[in-house]
């Protein structure tokens, strides 16, 4: 599976319409995955080293799961958002997507996923899996990560 294969299937059958939006609906699983590793290690505010990030994924065998869960994540915000539109108005994916609002339903979806892992079975082997293979130091993340 792996972060590359975004464009090769609709593997996490994620909605159409994120699926359309190419500008946008990638950087969007990137931050997902990105908000996992964070509220994993508990640093809600600060944004991982993305490359340790790649480093801890591929060592521990972690990148289709999490690349996966991300994507669930995504597309639970997406059609969450979608379904809380009001009746009198039209939901724009376009527009969900471009607001920074998309990002805090992102963060709530992955928070609502890894607190219902606790409840399902085989649940917490997930959870302590991923505080195992994720765990970094606070020093590994920084308030925001800009391309060079």
């Amino acid at each position: 599976m792996g972060i590359g294969t975004w464009n090769v299937c609709n593997f996490m059958g994620l909605n159409e319409s994120l699926l359309a939006m190419k500008a946008y609906a990638p950087h969007h699983h990137f931050y997902a995955i990105s908000a996992i590793v964070s509220e994993v290690n508990k640093m809600a505010e600060g944004v991982p080293n993305p490359a340790l990030v790649v480093k801890l994924l591929n060592e521990n065998s972690m990148m289709d799961s999490v690349v996966e869960m991300a994507g669930n994540c995504l597309n639970m915000a997406f059609e969450n958002a979608s379904a809380e539109a009001d009746n009198n108005k039209i939901f724009s994916p376009q527009n969900w997507i471009k607001a920074k609002g998309s990002l805090k339903d992102i963060r709530s979806a992955i928070r609502t996923q890894l607190g219902s892992l606790k409840m399902l079975p085989g649940g917490k082997d997930i959870l302590i899996n991923l505080n195992k293979n994720l765990k970094m130091d606070a020093e590994d993340f920084e308030a925001r990560w800009t391309a060079d």
